[in-house]
This record gives C-alpha cells, structure tokens and sequence, in this order.
C-alpha cells in the first residue's frame, strides 16, 4: 500500500511499535534481524494512522494480510451492475466526446506550432546562402523533404512523449490509491476516483477517466455497482485477484 506520510514520520512510527510490541512480526515473531519488517494497517485504511490500527509484519505476512483484506471485502461487497442505466451511458458518452475535443485541440497547437518553426528554418536557410547562390528544384525539394522529416519527428517528440511519461508516472500512482481507498470501511465511489484520488495524484479528472475504464475493464482489478445515494461504487474483480493470489 501507497504511504500518505513521509519517511521521516514513518521511522517515528516504527520506532514506537518496536517499543510498544517488540522488534518482531505480529503474525509469526520472526524477528527483523532476520528479515525486514513492514508497516501494517489492520482495517485496511492506509489513511488510519491510529496506533491501535498500526503493527509489525514481516513481507510474507504483509501480502498474505494484504490479500486476506481484498477476499473478505470481495466477499461482503455487493454484487456488481448489471447494465448501466441510459442517463450513465449519456453521461460516459459526453465525457468521451470532451476528451476527443480536447486531445484534438492539444494536436492542431502542437502541428501549428512545429509547422511555423519549420518555415521559419528553411526561409532562413534559403536567405543566409552567401555570394548570390541559388538554389535547384531538387535542392529545394530536398531541403523541404528534410524539415518535414525534423517536424515528423518533432510532432513524434512533442504529441506522444509528454503522455507516455505522465503515464508512467501517475498511472501505477493513481491504480495503487484506488485499490487501496476501496478497502477502506467507506470504499470508493466512481466520483471520488475521478475527483478525489485525481487530486492527489495530480492529474486531471480526463485523464483519470481514462485510467479508471482500463481498471474497471474485464481484465482489469474493479467493477462497478450501486453506491450510496444512487452513485456508482467501485468494487473488487474477485476473479481478478483470486488469478493474481494463485
């Protein structure tokens, strides 16, 4: 589970659990001369920073607890939607509509943008030719050949990079919170994901949409169904974690 307090704070605490319980596992007392020990909340909140709800364990206990955790709540959840309703499916399709507007926006800046630096080379390429020389057809066409290759590569560099490194970053980020605020007493609404976990990661709610269709998709950890007060809840796959335990 993701930390939501620095290092420096975590030592403290593991400081006093070593005082208040021992230097030792929890769960089988071997002890952390032997193997390191690992931080663990009882309930499951990674936020429940309670000295009661905080104990020792070795890692195998960890992901054994870890595990333990999502079969029981898979267990006791409610049973996934069926088929969303047409206001939902309404609702998913505007959404859709307005991540298409606003990737096409972000391309035609960035295909203005690299258009106008490539015209601006070649006329300063053409104009900087000393002692009157001209330039052939071919040269010409070959210059210009050249700046479509740079700009293709510089469209390359500036449309997919940004994307694939913010992916890289804030995607296993944003799964391992929502994984985590589902097994919270509480559990986690479609809503607080696209917001609240959003907000933590530091990305926009577009772009946690996208995340959160692949983890809810059939291969993915989640499913959805009915939440307090009419709002989607997202749930265990257990099918998911049962092939990920094994």
């Amino acid at each position: 589970m993701v930390s939501t307090y620095p290092a420096s704070v975590r030592l403290w605490v593991r400081r006093f659990l070593t005082e208040r319980d021992g230097n030792c596992c929890a769960v089988c007392g071997i002890s952390s001369a032997e193997v390191p020990l690992e931080i663990d909340h009882v309930d499951g909140d990674p936020g429940n920073w309670a000295p009661e709800n905080l104990r020792l364990l070795c890692h195998r206990d960890n992901v054994k607890e870890y595990f333990r955790k999502i079969s029981e709540k898979a267990r006791l959840q409610p049973p996934p939607k069926s088929t969303p309703s047409e206001v939902l499916a309404q609702a998913e399709r505007l959404n859709q509509l307005q991540e298409h507007l606003v990737v096409g926006r972000e391309r035609e800046k960035s295909l203005e943008s690299v258009s106008a630096n490539a015209g601006k080379t070649l006329r300063k390429t053409v104009d900087d030719q000393s002692d009157g020389e001209k330039w052939s057809v071919c040269e010409r066409e070959s210059l210009a050949s050249g700046d479509e290759s740079r700009m293709e590569r510089q469209l390359s560099v500036a449309d997919e990079s940004p994307e694939m490194r913010v992916n890289r970053e804030k995607e296993p980020l944003f799964r391992s919170k929502c994984i985590d605020s589902v097994l919270r007493p509480e559990g986690l609404t479609v809503d607080q994901a696209l917001h609240e976990v959003a907000e933590r990661v530091q990305i926009s709610p577009v772009t946690a949409r996208r995340y959160l269709k692949k983890m809810t998709s059939r291969a993915g950890p989640l499913d959805i169904g009915e939440g307090p007060r009419g709002h989607q809840r997202l749930l265990l796959r257990e099918s998911y974690w049962l092939k990920q335990r094994s």
